[in-house]
Parts: C-alpha cells; structure tokens; sequence
C-alpha cells in the first residue's frame, strides 16, 4: 500500500475501530517515518496503484494529519513541522495545488487540536543567567518567526554557558514553543577538513591538456587558463540546493557567454591539438550557453542505476561573479553529478583557496564542503 493510502486510512480508522484495528495501521504508518537532518517526513513509495500526485510533502502533510486524528504527542512532530514549513517553494506554497491543500488542511487540523491560535506568552531567553531577549508571542503574531544573534565573541572560552528559556503564559492555554538554535564560526582555510552532512563534494583545478584529470593542480602561471570541476554526491532527493566555489584571488572565471571571449579562446593556441568534436573545447558552449546546453548523460527511466557512473549538472540558475560561481538546483535525484568551470590566471601571488560547498538552502545543515587551501600563481615566463 502506498504511503499516501496508509496515511488516509489510518485517518479514516482514527474513530469508530477498535483499537487493535487502528493500531495496527497507525503503527505501520510510523514507521515509515524517515529522520534526516533536515527532520521528520514520509517519503512515498511507489507502488503499482500510486497516484502521479502522491508526493513526500503531501505524504508527510497526511502524517500530520494523523497525529492529529490520532491525539498522538508523537516525538517526530517538532520535526515533521520544520520539514513541511521549510519545503514551500520560493513563492511561499507547496508547488501543486494538491500538496498545498493538503499541507493548509493538515495545518489547521494541527492548530485546532493543539490550541495554536490561542497562544498568548511572554518569551525570555537567558544565557548564563543574564537575559539577551524578550518577547511576547499572541494570536496576531503566531506565524511570524521570531530572531535573536549572539555575537561568538560574546561567549567565555572554555566554559560552559547555560541558556534558559523562560515562559510565562499570560492566559489558561499550555502551548508549544518551537526554536532552532545554529552556530556560525570561522577557522583559517589551511585548517578546513571536508565535511559530509548529507552531501559530498569535491574539487580539482586541472590543466588543459590533462583530459584524464590525473594531476590536480596547486600552482599556474599568468596568462593560463585551466578547468575547475566539481563532483557532488546526493544520497536522497533534495530540493533547492544551492553549490558555491569562491576561486582564488588571483583568477577570473572565463565567461563564455561573451563573444569576445569565444573569438579570443577559439583562436588561441592553448587549446593544443584535440579536434574540437573531441576534447574539452567543444564542452565550453554546453556548459556556459545556459543550463539547457548541458547535456545529461542518459538513466533508466524508472528510476534505476544511471548507464554512466555521473551525470552533468544541470543547474536551475547560474551566476558566475568576480569571486565565486553560484548554481541553484530545484530539485535534484539521488546520483553523481558533475560541473566543469573554466578559470584564467591573472595575478601573480600566492592565494587562499576557500572551500566549496553545497547545502540545500531551507536545510543549511544538511551540507557537504571539500577542504580548504592555497593556490599560486607565477609570473608569465618571458619569451
């Protein structure tokens, strides 16, 4: 039976089942409950009868609705609601009209039964016994999410600092409290390991003519050009995911939209002896034309094991700035993906080469980033 199908039967069998009958369902239904570390949700799974508009976010609003159906103070719940308020898309819904609805009506059921609208208490928030914030939450500002920032140099080293919250209610009603607590910090880049929270990610610089990438490269000179590539690692479907390579000082990101820029590089003898049917020249235009120029290698429509080992990446939106290149993905499939970038060395010196990173925007803590270094450039050898 499919995840959505559990769901509106474990529902339907809330009232008027016995309780063996319920249970049975409700405790099937739970336990398909995955926890990730963007939190709680019910992926669907594909079954001969699955409807094409059964989705993880409509599966996972139907969860909700359960627990409600269900008076169930399940411990996912916390969880489960993060998930679903962090999946609407940029204009604030939940893309098609049947994940929408059925969030919006998993969502009421959840205020009526836990008495969210009627939600009046004063907030404080202490660190160390001293207080850092106050608020007052009230019916009129329930869906607003309220911020504090505590600067890193305001905390003692090497001591531990409670933080408290505080809570008054100012009316009858016992609510929830929902927060998040993250922690930015930042470290010299020679000391950056990689790091893989759910996504991984590599970097390598190569030279032109090394088509094998067998020689990852540390040092260029002025003048060269050479090809930065990306490998990311996505272990489950994740949605917006945004990748950024902040490159070294000394380079500038080759921009292949510009004609000028075609007209220099087709005529440049760097380019060596490849055909350019053959070698990495005639990659420039598919990956800096526009996302639909890359090409993606071919996979099992039905979702099986890719016919190549990576796919090209095929960004939603590309940015390429004097410092870095942005990629937004929508959404993004279980696999191995690729992306080549092409940079020019401009500036003799040696330079920090910071970390890339991918993250899903809404989830920052479901990330990956490669390790960090330095790069240096030489003078042009005079002729």
């Amino acid at each position: 039976i499919s995840s959505m199908s559990l769901a509106y039967l474990s529902i339907l069998t809330a009232e008027g089942f016995s309780r063996s009958s319920k249970n049975q369902v409700y405790d099937t239904l739970k336990n398909r409950i995955d926890i990730d570390g963007r939190g709680a949700y019910l992926a669907s799974i594909a079954t001969a009868n699955t409807s094409y508009y059964e989705t993880p976010i409509k599966d996972t609003a139907l969860l909700l609705k359960a627990f409600a159906a269900h008076g169930d103070e399940h411990p996912a719940i916390a969880d489960v609601l993060r998930w679903l308020l962090a999946s609407r898309d940029h204009s604030g819904v939940w893309g098609g009209t049947h994940n929408t609805f059925t969030v919006v009506d998993a969502m009421i059921d959840y205020l009526k039964w836990q008495h969210e609208t009627e939600s009046h208490f004063m907030l404080r928030g202490l660190l160390d016994g001293v207080e850092i914030f106050g608020y007052e939450f009230n019916p009129s500002n329930i869906f607003k999410t309220f911020t504090h920032y505590i600067p890193i140099d305001e905390f003692a080293r090497e001591k531990l600092l409670p933080l408290v919250f505080e809570r008054k209610n100012l009316n009858d009603k016992k609510n929830n409290l929902y927060y998040d607590m993250s922690l930015k910090y930042f470290i010299p880049v020679d000391s950056l390991p990689p790091r893989d929270e759910g996504i991984t990610i590599t970097r390598g610089l190569y030279g032109l003519n090394d088509t094998k990438e067998e020689k990852p490269l540390v040092i260029a000179q002025v003048g060269e050009v050479i090809k930065g590539k990306l490998a990311i690692t996505i272990p489950d479907h994740y949605s917006h995911v945004a990748v950024e390579d902040i490159i070294p000082a000394g380079f500038e990101i080759v921009n292949f939209n510009l004609q000028t820029e075609d007209q220099a590089l087709l005529n440049n003898d760097t380019f060596g002896a490849l055909p350019a049917s053959e070698g990495w020249l005639s990659r420039f235009t598919d990956i800096f034309n526009g996302p639909q120029a890359a090409q993606i290698y071919q996979s099992d429509e039905s979702g099986g094991s890719y016919t190549n080992d990576t796919r090209k990446l095929l960004p939603t939106h590309i940015e390429s700035h004097d410092d870095r290149v942005f990629l937004y993905i929508e959404d993004l499939s279980p696999g191995v993906y690729e992306y080549e970038y092409f940079l020019r060395a401009l500036v003799p010196g040696e330079f920090q080469h910071l970390p890339a990173r991918a993250e899903e925007l809404f989830f920052p803590e479901v990330f990956g980033r490669t390790g960090g270094g330095t790069f240096k450039i030489t003078p042009a050898l005079k002729s």
